[in-house]
């Protein structure tokens, strides 16, 4: 079994990346893109991710102290 590093995630147990909430919330926010096709879109390149998932996560980081860190990496 491979293991990764998530010593870069936002959350502990979590995929969710700073570069990777940054680009949910750019897709979603700036481009005015709906969650359907924000998840449609990562679906695409090989990420499952539901829309309960990437708002659930956006809440999370807007909510904490990791905020900055997508904020800074954005």
């Amino acid at each position: 079994m491979e293991t990764r590093d998530h010593s870069d995630t936002l959350f502990r147990d979590s995929t969710a990346t700073a570069s990777l909430e940054t680009a949910i919330i750019n897709a979603k926010y700036v481009n005015s893109n709906p969650p359907d096709r924000v998840s449609r879109d990562f679906k695409a390149d090989g990420l499952n991710l539901s829309k309960r998932t990437m708002s659930n996560r956006t809440v999370w980081s807007a909510g904490s102290k990791s905020y900055m860190r997508v904020y800074l990496t954005g």
